[in-house]
């Protein structure tokens, strides 16, 4: 039964159950030969991190249809959505598999009670930051969702027309993505005595992933100042 100690109490152990993380361990078992075991949490977190958000964003494009052309049904039948889901897909399952394939031969190593060679280290150390790189990509800022698509992520998409008056807006994850509002001369369509406001279709990147609306950007793309959902 495992002991239990009060928070604040000194607890004295004994130096022959301690040893450095570069000492070689006093027990003789394959957990206690390698100090690096608990790194692979970095990418065990990450990489469900990401699995949980392709599981929701699949289940909100099966419910939910397109409002910006209700022909085309369901988001989820639409190929643009299916090809984001497997690139999702392809890169949280590559980084799964790269990690338990340098842990596996980490383990080896140590169950044949030899020490893990530099090069094991460095391939264990390289698939750790290479899962946590993989899904961060997968739901990361940089994307790009179209008119029309859901929103995979709760936070602050900016506009990708350069002349509309949408600039950077808080969009939360699940709603449908707008058209670019941009504004025209007057007379350009030959009927209008004032500037008209038109929309179309853009593109819409992720700048910053915030669950609130209450964080604004700053220009630069930093945490600013408590603003309202649009920026200029």
């Amino acid at each position: 039964m495992p002991l239990a100690f009060p928070i604040g109490v000194n607890v004295s152990v004994p130096e022959a159950l301690t040893h450095g993380t570069v000492a070689e361990s006093l027990r003789p078992q394959p957990l206690y030969q390698f100090a690096g075991w608990t790194h692979i949490a970095h990418a065990a977190l990450g990489l469900a991190i990401a699995r949980v958000a392709i599981e929701e964003f699949v289940g909100l494009a099966g419910g939910k249809r397109a409002t910006w052309m209700a022909g085309e049904g369901q988001l989820a039948q639409r190929t643009t959505i299916q090809a984001k889901v497997a690139q999702a897909e392809a890169l949280v399952g590559s980084g799964r598999a790269y990690v338990r394939e340098a842990t596996a031969d980490m383990w080896e190593t140590v169950c044949r009670g030899d020490r893990p060679s530099p090069d094991q280290r460095a391939v264990y150390r390289l698939a750790i930051a290479q899962a946590m790189a993989n899904a961060v990509q997968a739901v990361a800022p940089g994307a790009s969702v179209r008119t029309g698509e859901i929103c995979p992520a709760s936070g602050w998409w900016r506009c990708g027309d350069t002349h509309a008056l949408d600039g950077t807006r808080w969009f939360p994850r699940g709603s449908t993505l707008p058209a670019a509002t941009l504004q025209v001369a007057t007379g350009m369509f030959g009927r209008a005595s004032k500037p008209e406001v038109i929309q179309r279709r853009s593109t819409w990147q992720l700048m910053r992933h915030a669950e609130a609306e209450r964080v604004a950007l700053s220009p630069s793309g930093a945490p600013g100042q408590v603003g309202p959902s649009t920026l200029a």
